[in-house]
C-alpha cells in the first residue's frame, strides 16, 4: 500500500469516528461524559491494535485524577503509553518504493532520558536495520564506524529515521505485545464508570453505524 493510501485510509477512518462521536453526543439518553468514556470503550474492542492502545489511554486520562487514584491507575504511566502508541500512529513512509518507515520520535531531543522514559519498558528485541547509501546521507562504512562509539539510544533515534517495513513491524510488535494487555486492564477498571445500560446503548449505536457505511 502507498503512502498516499495510507494517508487516504488514515483520513477516512479519523471522518467516519467523527461522525460517530457527533452520534454519540447527539443521542438524548445519559451523561456526556458517561457516553464518552462508553464510546472510547467500544472503539477500543473494534479498532487495530495502535488505535485500541490509544482508544484506551484516553477513556482512562479522561477520568478525574481522584477516580483514576481510586481504581489505581497510573496517569503517567498511561500518558508514556498514549506517547509512544501516537508516534507509531503518525510515522511516515519515507520511500513508497522499499516500503521505508520513518519514526522522528516526540521524546528525541530528551536523548537517554526519553529512550529510558519511553523505549526502554518494551523494546527487548535485537534492533536489525539495514542502511545504504541510497536510504541515507551517511555512508555505510562512516555510519559503521560511528555506530561503535554511539551508545543504544544514539543507535535507536538514528535508525528509526530508515526502518525497512519488517523492522518497523517487529518494532510495533513488541510495543503493542507490551502495551496492550496493560490496555485491556485499564478498560476493565474505566468500565466500572459506565452502566452496563450506557455501554450497550453506544455499542448498539455503533454497530448501527457500521452498518449504514459504504
Amino acid at each position: 500500500m502507498s503512502e498516499e493510501e495510507n494517508h487516504g485510509e488514515a483520513i477516512s477512518e479519523e471522518v467516519k469516528l467523527a461522525k460517530f462521536g457527533e452520534k454519540v453526543i447527539r443521542s438524548p439518553k445519559g451523561g456526556a461524559f458517561e457516553r464518552l468514556i462508553a464510546q472510547h470503550l467500544v472503539l477500543s474492542v473494534s479498532s487495530d491494535p495502535i488505535d485500541s492502545i490509544l482508544h484506551s489511554c484516553r477513556s482512562a486520562l479522561a477520568l478525574e485524577d481522584s477516580v483514576a487514584k481510586k481504581l489505581n491507575i497510573d496517569k503517567d504511566k498511561v500518558n508514556m503509553i498514549l506517547t509512544v502508541a501516537l508516534n507509531f500512529k503518525h510515522a511516515q513512509v519515507s520511500n513508497i518504493e522499499t516500503e521505508i518507515y520513518s519514526i522522528i520520535w516526540s521524546f528525541s531531543k530528551q536523548g537517554k532520558e526519553g529512550f529510558d522514559k519511553y523505549i526502554k519498558p518494551w523494546y527487548s528485541l535485537q534492533f536489525a536495520y539495514y542502511l545504504t547509501h541510497e536510504e541515507t546521507s551517511v555512508h555505510p562504512e562512516e555510519f559503521k564506524n560511528w555506530e561503535n562509539k554511539a551508545s543504544d539510544w544514539q543507535i535507536f533515534y538514528h535508525g528509526c529515521l530508515n526502518l525497512p517495513v519488517h523492522t518497523y513491524q517487529a518494532l510495533l510488535s513488541a510495543f503493542t505485545s507490551w502495551a496492550y494487555p496493560q490496555t485491556e486492564e485499564l478498560n476493565q477498571k474505566v468500565a466500572t464508570q459506565v452502566s452496563p445500560t450506557t455501554y450497550t446503548e453506544i455499542l448498539g449505536l455503533f454497530n448501527k453505524f457500521q452498518k449504514e457505511q459504504p
